[in-house]
């Protein structure tokens, strides 16, 4: 259950019903924990008119009592007289003048609601821890119905010391110890681990955690209480001091060198455990404090070296993981550029352009990779997995041309039918056309008059007579010699 933000009150009740208004008018400070889903009461109310009310303003808020809002002994009889308050009547006209005074903002540290922060004591300044930052903090922890299992820095106990985003590192070691009996480890769950990186120097926080963030789905036996599988946890913490983990500028190059060794170290222990978000981070933080040659003299190159490649080996390895595979690609790359021969980078940037379908470069790799080490079974491995693919990649490039070619040739039948059906339609166009053009012609010849002119002289003469005539005029006369 997700809770708002915490409102400090300043409140007086007013029985309107009755005119009782001149009792004990003091005002009284108290705390309202809003929670959401709180649908009894006053409290419904009151967290509808939160949002309405600015700091230092005074709103007035009315509501007709329900049964709801009385204990079942209070239901026939109205609310008793308490804190030198009168009698409340059943079904009594309530007026409350509420303002607020302050409010406690709620944090989400994760993002997702798993894990909240509520402030109560503003820390010192405005610096946090950093990653790697080492912290002393005390603490009371508690189960949701407020059974308290363990605590540190209080009752004469030395508070909890720890560095960020390194307390977790051995939890599945810790849960193995627990099981057997072995020595015990100190370690710290992820939802503390991730309030703290955000808290100030002097800060008091209570922290809501969820089983996911905390110890999961198994049962844990700590100092005061065990701690049931799948159970949220409610801490009240303390930050009393910490130290920021030195910068790479702020280092030697010795201590460059140590630093970068730790964090690959870290890296590994979190890759074993399946945690390769994280892993990857040590990786690059490692190779952050060695990415620099000029700072390092000719001893102590050929180490930075090998240490450098080995984290972008290793973080290649956990992009591949993690279904980056361009930041695979990137990191392979980075070793190429330096030993082109790395039989690793290639065998790894082969895997990950497979990833992206880029079975040509893919092929490339292997083929360098074998070059270098014929009798690589990883290698060898990847190689079978790429014939593979090509074949099936072949395949459906087959399937797709036959298609393609199948279908053009069907649009090449249908064109061609189209195109003869077409002629045939062209050409009965110009039949038709011309005979029109044809009848037009004879119609225009044709004389506009009903009544015909008739030559006396041809009206005299025999149709033969008068074609005969005609067709001497018009053809040449020819002769035999």
């Amino acid at each position: 259950m997700k809770e708002s933000p915490t409102y400090e009150w300043s409140k007086r009740y007013v029985n309107g019903s009755s005119g009782l208004s001149n009792f004990n008018e003091s005002r009284i400070r108290w705390i309202l924990w809003v929670t959401y889903g709180y649908k009894r009461g006053l409290g419904r109310d009151l967290s509808k008119r939160r949002k309405d009310l600015p700091s230092g303003k005074s709103k007035f808020l009315r509501r007709q009592t329900n049964d709801d809002a009385l204990s079942p002994e209070n239901k026939t009889k109205g609310r008793d007289a308490m804190n030198e308050f009168p009698v409340i009547a059943l079904n009594s006209v309530l007026s409350i003048d509420l303002e607020l005074v302050s409010f406690k903002p709620v944090v989400d540290i994760t993002g997702d609601s798993k894990v909240l922060k509520k402030i109560l004591k503003e820390g010192e300044g405005t610096l946090i821890p950093n990653e790697g930052a080492a912290v002393t903090i005390r603490y009371t922890a508690k189960l949701e119905d407020g059974v308290v299992f363990e605590k540190k820095g209080y009752d004469g106990l030395e508070p909890l010391e720890f560095v960020i985003d390194e307390g977790q590192l051995y939890l599945k070691l810790f849960l193995m110890c627990i099981f057997f009996s072995l020595k015990y480890i100190e370690q710290v769950i992820s939802g503390l681990d991730r309030a703290a990186e955000t808290m100030k120097k002097g800060e008091l926080s209570i922290l809501t955690i969820k089983p996911e963030y905390g110890f999961g789905s198994v049962e844990v036996k700590r100092d005061l209480a065990i701690i049931p599988p799948y159970s949220g946890l409610v801490y009240e913490v303390e930050m009393v001091d910490f130290t920021k983990e030195k910068a790479p500028w702020e280092m030697s190059n010795h201590e460059k060198i140590e630093a970068a060794g730790k964090k690959k170290e870290e890296g590994n222990q979190l890759f074993k455990n399946g945690k390769h978000q994280r892993a990857a981070k040590r990786y690059g933080k490692a190779a952050d404090y060695i990415s620099k040659d000029g700072s390092f003299g000719d001893d102590d190159l050929k180490l930075v070296k090998e240490l450098r490649v080995s984290c972008w080996l290793n973080s290649a390895a956990c992009s591949l993981k993690l279904n980056d595979f361009w930041g695979a690609i990137k990191f392979c790359s980075k070793v190429l550029d330096i030993e082109f021969h790395n039989v690793k980078a290639l065998y790894r940037r082969a895997q990950a352009y497979m990833e992206i379908a880029d079975l040509d470069l893919a092929e490339l790799d292997i083929k360098k990779a074998l070059e270098m080490d014929s009798q690589n079974r990883e290698v060898k491995s990847v190689q079978k997995r790429l014939k593979q693919l090509q074949a099936e990649s072949n395949k459906r490039d087959v399937k797709l041309y036959t298609n393609m070619f199948a279908r053009m040739t069907k649009d090449s039948a249908m064109v061609a039918k189209r195109l003869k059906v077409e002629k045939a339609e062209d050409a009965k166009k110009v039949e038709e056309v011309t005979a029109i053009e044809v009848e037009q012609v004879a119609v225009n010849l044709a004389p506009h008059n009903s009544e015909m002119v008739v030559d006396p002289f041809i009206a005299g003469c025999s149709l033969t007579s008068v074609l005969g005539s005609c067709l001497t005029d018009v053809m040449p006369v020819t002769i035999d010699v």
